[in-house]
């Protein structure tokens, strides 16, 4: 059979492993999201021609999108690139791209170049969808030159994206998400010595490692289960994140039922103090809380149960003297 010191490790173990694996696969994923970008920032910028431009139906799934591209001549068109409200007229001043005419025989490709910058006929930039309503406007100003509008390519050229900038927030991201898996996998490693795990140092708080692991181990068949949370003869164990929280039964004070950090407010979920001074609270199923609750009050009939709101501004002021109430009480139903 299984020990319980056993038990108690590998909840605590899967709990780590969540936080190890989870940001690890979303790095993953997100690499796996990014190919394109690392394959074209990696490998970029790759020359194409008028062909591979007008082959293009989906940017999204165009696998060379960082591209430069050899034109014979090169105009800049009266088209900004501006943001507007609904009912405002774009603002010039306010604009900081305008669009560039390109020449790719038999072909023009638009281009958004940064404003008032020199424009070269060899240009490198990203492969973008047309810019919302550019291709009509662009007809609509070609109109003596049909040819020359329907000579447009349906894509466009940004030659002011920042690509690099792109594989920097990738990396950023990815080094955070493998740093947060390496923060909660390297001590999961560690935890292989007995004594470096959170039951161990949770244990060694009450005497040996040794002793305390002979006897929680000796109290496993009898051990309860509520949810999360072990009771044995001697003590309440409940997992904390990556830690585990262990409390001596002897040590619990007070004992109630609690919403909040403002135990004033309406009662929930389970809050214990112990004599020194510490708080506990276990996040458990209202059917869990209760019956441990009960039985809690069962075995030890002489800690303090129910929350009172005077009682509680007293343990805030001198919480001895509840601890003393509670020992009187003990020593009271021993003799």
């Amino acid at each position: 059979m299984e020990k319980l010191t056993d038990r108690l490790s590998k909840g605590i173990d899967r709990v780590c492993l969540f936080f190890t694996l989870v940001p690890i696969g979303a790095a993953l994923l997100l690499t796996l999201l990014c190919k394109n970008l690392i394959y074209n920032a990696a490998f970029g910028p790759f020359p194409v021609d008028v062909n591979y431009l007008s082959a293009i139906k989906d940017v999204w799934s165009t696998d060379k999108y960082y591209v430069s591209v050899q034109g014979t001549a090169i105009e800049t068109t009266p088209f900004i690139v501006t943001s507007v409200r609904n009912g405002e007229q774009p603002n010039e001043q306010s604009a900081t791209h305008q669009i560039a005419a390109l020449v790719i025989p038999p072909k023009i490709m638009l281009v958004k170049v940064p404003k008032n910058q020199s424009v070269s006929k060899n240009v490198t930039g990203t492969i973008c969808q047309m810019e919302k309503d550019l291709p009509e406007l662009f007809k609509q100003d070609m109109k003596d030159y049909p040819a020359v509008a329907e000579s447009m390519l349906p894509v466009m050229l940004d030659a002011g994206s920042n690509i690099a900038g792109d594989m920097a927030l990738y990396e950023v991201v990815v080094i955070l998400l493998m740093g947060t898996g390496a923060v909660h996998g390297i001590p999961y490693l560690l935890w292989r010595n007995q004594e470096n795990h959170p039951v161990g140092k949770a244990l060694k708080k009450f005497g040996t490692l040794r002793e305390m692991t002979n006897l929680v181990n000796s109290e496993g068949l009898t051990a309860q289960k509520y949810g999360p949370a072990t009771l044995t003869d001697t003590f309440l164990f409940f997992p904390k994140l990556k830690e585990l929280v262990a409390i001596k039964l002897t040590d619990i004070v007070w004992a109630y039922l609690s919403v909040s950090e403002n135990e004033v407010k309406k009662p929930s979920n389970l809050t214990i103090w112990t004599r020194d001074g510490k708080k506990a609270e276990l996040l458990i199923s209202q059917q869990d809380r209760e019956s441990l609750l009960k039985t809690l009050t069962e075995r030890l009939p002489h800690i303090i149960t129910g929350f009172d709101a005077k009682r509680w501004l007293t343990w805030r002021s001198k919480p001895q003297s509840l601890v003393d109430e509670v020992d009187a009480r003990r020593t009271g139903q021993a003799s």
